[in-house]
């Protein structure tokens, strides 16, 4: 829809100038998730980026010493946190833009399937062409100006790529998390099993010597 409107509706004409660069990085609020923030900091630059939100306890504390700005900001920990979460990163955001007049939102996150780390820009929004483009000859009907018609299909699209997003990224948090605990218990496991087997050996140690005992004195009565 965004882009058959861009087709009679094109972005308006910007000021040349710097970009801004922000990154928004969809990291863990608790632990015992593995390597879960680590692989979104190797996918991410620092030095090239003006400002880093960092959502999630686990994640903004890795980002302390960061050489740009950081902001840190409260995950998730259940699915139900993640709207006041987005309540939270929203006035972040809007922070962003009365600092720069321009600026672009790129953001990382886990895949929750294959556990890779995405990268998606979200603003300015709808810049990838898309795959199949189709050829229109009337333009939409609106019944808002088209200004307006695209500022509110922006609120939207936001709204639900990153209420996407962070379910997606909640959903790979919690395999991981259960990879991780699963890899734990069966380490757990196999030590027990160790511990077994060489208490097993001591025990048969401690009757072989018994035996030998018993053979020597049943000898010495004899």
């Amino acid at each position: 829809m965004a882009y058959d409107f861009l087709d009679f509706h094109p972005w308006p004409e910007f000021s040349q100038g710097k970009m801004a660069r922000v990154a928004l990085l969809i990291g863990s609020e608790r632990g015992f998730c593995g390597d879960f923030n680590e692989t979104l900091l190797a996918e991410l630059a620092p030095t090239e980026q003006d400002e880093i939100i960092a959502v999630g306890r686990k994640l903004g504390q890795r980002l302390e010493n960061c050489p740009c700005k950081a902001i840190p900001l409260g995950g998730p920990n259940v699915a139900e946190d993640i709207p006041e979460t987005l309540n939270r990163l929203i006035p972040v955001i809007a922070e962003i833009q009365r600092r720069h007049a321009r600026f672009e939102l790129t953001v990382l996150h886990h895949h929750w399937e294959t556990n890779a780390v995405l990268r998606r820009q979200l603003l300015p929004p709808f810049r990838q062409g898309r795959k199949n483009r189709k050829e229109h000859r009337c333009p939409p009907v609106l019944n808002l100006r088209p200004e307006m018609f695209l500022l509110e299909l922006v609120d939207h699209y936001l709204f639900g790529v990153l209420h996407e997003i962070f379910y997606t990224s909640l959903m790979a948090e919690n395999r991981q998390r259960l990879q991780h605990m699963e890899g734990a218990v069966q380490h757990l496991d196999e030590r027990c099993e160790r511990l077994r087997r060489k208490a097993q050996t001591f025990r048969r140690e401690e009757i072989t010597e018994e035996i030998e005992v018993i053979l020597l004195t049943a000898e010495s009565l004899y």
